[in-house]
């Protein structure tokens, strides 16, 4: 599906592809979720593991995104999400908060065993 690879491509336009690395995405799927194209991923963050679900909505020309627990409970929802926001709003939910500094954010990636200094 077409605009599975747009929200991909917009999404590592605004967070580069280091940051999409870091979310430990992998099972990208092209679907429909509530009726709207949509890409699926599995995510591995230091702030969420389970699934991150993008869906575009053609009327309002935004995208609505959703956080789904390894449960599949719903964990986060917004809507009305416009391109140039859409890998930040991601990357603060799944990886780092943007209020943390450098030493915080390498703090918890030592507790998560990822970083080893």
């Amino acid at each position: 599906m077409e605009i599975a690879n747009t929200i991909l491509s917009q999404i590592i336009s605004v967070v580069g592809t280091m940051t999409f690395s870091s979310w430990g995405v992998s099972n990208k799927t092209a679907t429909y979720h509530n009726d709207m194209p949509s890409l699926v991923m599995d995510v591995n963050g230091i702030l969420h593991k389970g699934k991150a679900i993008v869906s575009y909505d053609e009327g309002g020309d935004s995208y609505t995104v959703r956080l789904l627990d390894k449960e599949g409970n719903v964990t986060y929802e917004v809507e009305n999400v416009f391109f140039d926001t859409l890998g930040t709003i991601l990357d603060d939910k799944i990886e780092r908060c943007e209020s943390w500094t450098d030493e915080e954010y390498y703090s918890r990636l030592k507790k998560e065993g990822v970083l080893l200094l």
